[in-house]
């Protein structure tokens, strides 16, 4: 009876967890921008791509100035020669990232609580929540942001020994490189 009690409740986690990553899915071969601020994290990715800076002054054409963190924009330019340039390049680390947080949310809970379904609960609610459903097909910089700063805090909360402190400081810089 315990078991069927907690199969509704997870089958329902489980199929809005699905909707998030079909999207997610159908993104990565949709190719336009759901919103205004992918189409300028494309263009500077572009830029850096082509070797151009993304930090300049407002004084010279062309007229846009990078208000990221580079470390989005570096990740898709090293996914163009892969996936080709366009949105696909930078929404698949954004859906890495999401991944990423649900697998983080797993360990974290079964380590703390040492059961299965609580971890499961925490994963898919994650995957299924309306946040995550709005920006994980987007390529932002938000997600791979949280993804690094919660693989920061998850690494000094397992181990307090220097070098897992000093990997958790370098995760923060990096999340802090994806959105300042």
């Amino acid at each position: 009876m315990k078991r069927l009690a907690w199969t509704l409740p997870l089958a329902g986690l489980a199929v809005l967890a699905g909707f998030t990553l079909w999207l997610c899915g159908r993104a990565l071969i949709y190719p336009y921008q759901f919103l205004h601020g992918e189409g300028l994290m494309l263009e500077f990715s572009r830029r850096l791509m082509a070797g151009e800076p993304i930090y300049k002054p407002l004084t010279e054409p062309p007229l846009g100035t990078c208000n990221y963190a580079p470390l989005p924009l570096f990740l898709a330019r090293l996914a163009f020669p892969i996936l080709g340039f366009g949105y696909a390049a930078g929404r698949v680390w954004v859906l890495l990232a999401t991944l990423a947080i649900a697998v983080i949310l797993f360990a974290w809970v079964r380590r703390a609580g040492g059961q299965l379904v609580p971890a499961l609960v925490a994963s898919l609610t994650w995957l299924g929540a309306p946040y995550v459903y709005g920006w994980a097909p987007q390529f932002r910089v938000d997600l791979p942001g949280l993804a690094l700063s919660m693989a920061g805090i998850y690494v000094v909360w397992k181990s307090r020994s220097r070098w897992t402190v000093l990997s958790a400081a370098l995760l923060f810089v990096l999340g802090l490189y994806c959105k300042q």
